[in-house]
């Protein structure tokens, strides 16, 4: 019950770590899903517990076990203190971060696809997000890509790409821009079209999305390396 206290949040972590090491079999018998609520306390950093979470659902994970409880868990919790109830909206910071690396690594924890699909997307477009925080959620759009046929995956994540831009205009990141290194080439006439034909019946519309566009500053690829540290090993 060390991590319900803030002072001593980091303490009682790092002996949940060791159990980990020498006894995950006992770990997981005995630390279920309503237990997850435990380990984070307003009061103190998320990112020590999370990282434990991460490494104890991706222990779970390996020996076949699922965690949709855990993901549910976290799901919940950020709502909760956000006073939301759309995960999209979410503001960033370390819980949220973590969640998208869980979603990555046990994909037991993920919710419906569609959902992912619509937080990576507007979290992608935050601009309060750190680049490098952004790169599993573009792994899990990368993938969602994939599970689609061409050109409705194309049409698919270039509409997703707009549509951040057209919600906000201001305010959305260029970090956008790295969903299209998917398609591995530019798209054809047969999504573009389409697509800027419903746009073409708002011209302010298109000149504002054309404008937003114009001004990005060319990125280089994301460096696809491991998103999530293990957590050490004895």
């Amino acid at each position: 019950r060390l991590v319900n206290f803030a002072a001593a949040q980091g303490f009682g972590v790092f002996v949940l770590g060791e159990i980990m090491k020498f006894h995950p079999v006992t770990l997981v018998n005995c630390l279920t899903p309503p237990r997850v609520y435990d380990l984070f306390h307003p009061g103190a950093d998320d990112r020590l517990p999370a990282r434990f979470l991460h490494a104890f659902c991706c222990y779970k994970h390996a020996q076949g076990l699922g965690c949709q409880e855990e993901g549910r868990k976290v799901h919940k919790l950020l709502l909760r203190r956000a006073k939301l109830q759309d995960l999209r909206k979410v503001p960033y910071g370390p819980l949220r971060s973590w969640l998208s690396k869980l979603w990555l690594d046990v994909p037991s924890t993920r919710p419906e696809r569609q959902i992912v699909a619509g937080c990576c997307a507007r979290w992608v477009a935050d601009k309060a997000t750190p680049q490098e925080e952004k790169v599993p959620c573009l792994a899990l759009m990368r993938q969602e890509f994939e599970l689609r046929q061409r050109p409705e995956a194309e049409a698919w994540i270039v509409s997703v790409l707009l549509e951040q831009v057209c919600r906000d205009p201001i305010g959305h990141s260029p970090d956008l821009q790295h969903f299209l290194w998917v398609l591995r080439c530019g798209p054809g006439s047969a999504v573009l079209k389409p697509l800027l034909s419903s746009l073409a019946q708002e011209r302010g519309r298109l000149a504002t999305l054309w404008v937003c566009l114009c001004l990005w500053a060319p990125q280089p690829q994301p460096q696809d390396h491991a998103v999530a540290p293990p957590w050490p090993q004895g």
